[in-house]
């Protein structure tokens, strides 16, 4: 018989912890998180196994490390598998996502009754506008020659042009919370994931969050160029452009957060038990003009925030430094505490307790298309405030380097640091077994063309 209390599990994607108001940032970009944060189990201190989509997403799901298993890329059969064990409670499981890499091609439907692709769902129409707005530049003549009829045949309320979805993509994640909201109040009992995609690239925040956070605002078509500009000539861009990003960025968190409140207030947290994380963070160019996401070992890219809610918690704020890594045996401590199914994964169960373990992560791709894996490019990163270790390369081509955490977050420090670290770091490479022809590098044209959306893909 299944339990009666449901499970939502909310990813967000891209969203940096240092960008919640509650944790710290100058802007009030998220009031309802904020709220939510206060009232449950919150630790402040989480991190991500990964700063890419694909790798962060494997191990929260699986309580792996992505480079475990012969590395990201189509899940394995053999890794553990939060779905699959609340499926054997009972009840039904239902996934809702709309990014490139979280498809059935890449076996993230495994465990799920039901698998929302929706990207997959929207109509050709929708989809062909999209393609036109991501290959064509938008100062093209072919390009405003498109936009001009699509804004004759589909014109928004008052017939007003120049907002259509060629220039301005409509809120990706209404869709996603509305099927999130209807799945978990369905009569049976369920356990729902869904991955919220508003503040991925590219940025474009609509008119009633335009503004918000600067005092200039531009026209949808300068966003896409921005856009444009940032994927495929970041090295380029300028101070006030970079700001300019920053804003759109914090805009599209804002806009997130009324989803997220929509989502929250559309169930019932007395029968629900809620985890709220992000895959990664993102960067703006705070290091050698490295901008999105990706293999780097860096703290705006690995803090992530991460509570729980509703049924089965007791608030609480927790400064531990802790993992992702953990989030699916914890999150089935609180909403079933049945221990056959939490031992089942390696990671620990969160709670008051302080931990002495180091949080890792993983990498070994070069460049943005994340399933070529490539040894030569391996990163492996153990930290444990006030040192932070990273280690790059494999075999003879070996190199760590010591971060001192106390000051600039990641400031090379001139010695090394404590050799119990060092050994932490011994072990997890030990742990890990990645190989170069992990699953198949080759991927279908459809899915090319939603990578290179997202601008993973060039």
């Amino acid at each position: 018989m299944a339990p009666e209390n449901d499970v939502l599990l909310i990813s967000i994607d891209s969203l940096r912890a240092d960008h919640i108001s509650a944790m710290g940032y100058e802007r009030e970009t998220t009031p309802f998180l904020d709220g939510l944060i206060k009232q449950g189990m919150t630790f402040e201190r989480a991190f991500s196994t990964a700063g890419f989509t694909l790798g962060s997403v494997t191990s929260f799901l699986t309580s792996t490390y992505p480079l475990e298993y012969g590395g990201y890329g189509p899940l394995s059969p053999d890794r553990p598998s939060l779905p699959e064990a609340y499926q054997r409670t009972g009840r039904q499981t239902i996934g809702i996502h709309e990014n490139g890499w979280l498809t059935s091609e890449y076996n993230f439907d495994r465990g799920f009754d039901e698998y929302i692709d929706l990207y997959h769902s929207s109509s050709i129409s929708d989809r062909i506008r999209r393609l036109i707005s991501d290959r064509l530049p938008h100062s093209s003549h072919t390009f405003r020659t498109l936009k001009w009829v699509d804004d004759k045949l589909k014109p928004e309320s008052g017939g007003e042009s120049g907002k259509t979805q060629l220039n301005r993509p409509p809120d990706r994640d209404a869709t996603a919370v509305q099927q999130a909201q209807t799945a978990i109040n369905r009569e049976k009992s369920t356990f729902v994931w869904v991955h919220l995609m508003g503040p991925h690239t590219p940025y474009y925040p609509p008119d009633d969050y335009h503004g918000l956070f600067s005092d200039t605002r531009i026209a949808p078509e300068e966003m896409a160029s921005l856009h444009d500009k940032l994927v495929t000539k970041s090295g380029s861009l300028k101070e006030q452009e970079v700001q300019t990003l920053v804003d759109l960025y914090d805009e599209e968190i804002h806009r997130l957060d009324t989803n997220l409140q929509k989502l929250i207030q559309g169930i019932d947290l007395d029968s629900t038990t809620v985890a709220i994380i992000s895959d990664h963070g993102e960067l703006f160019g705070e290091y050698n003009d490295t901008f999105t996401h990706g293999p780097e070992m860096l703290e705006e890219l690995l803090h992530v925030p991460l509570l729980f809610l509703g049924n089965g918690v007791e608030p609480d704020q927790i400064s531990t430094e802790v993992s992702l890594i953990n989030l699916a045996p914890s999150l089935l401590a609180v909403s079933d505490n049945e221990e056959d199914l939490v031992e089942k994964f390696r990671g620990k169960v969160l709670g008051k307790e302080q931990s002495t373990e180091p949080v890792c992560a993983c990498s070994a791709h070069r460049g943005t298309h994340v399933a070529d894996l490539d040894p030569s490019c391996r990163r492996l990163r153990v930290r444990a405030f006030p040192w932070k270790l990273v280690r790059r390369g494999i075999g003879a081509e070996v190199t760590d380097t010591w971060y001192d955490l106390r000051g600039d977050s990641d400031t090379v420090t001139t010695s090394t640091g404590p050799a119990e670290l060092a050994e932490k770091m011994d072990a997890f490479e030990q742990r890990l077994d990645i190989k170069s022809d992990h699953g198949s590098n080759q991927i279908s044209d459809e899915l090319n063309s939603r990578l290179k959306e997202l601008g993973y893909l060039k």
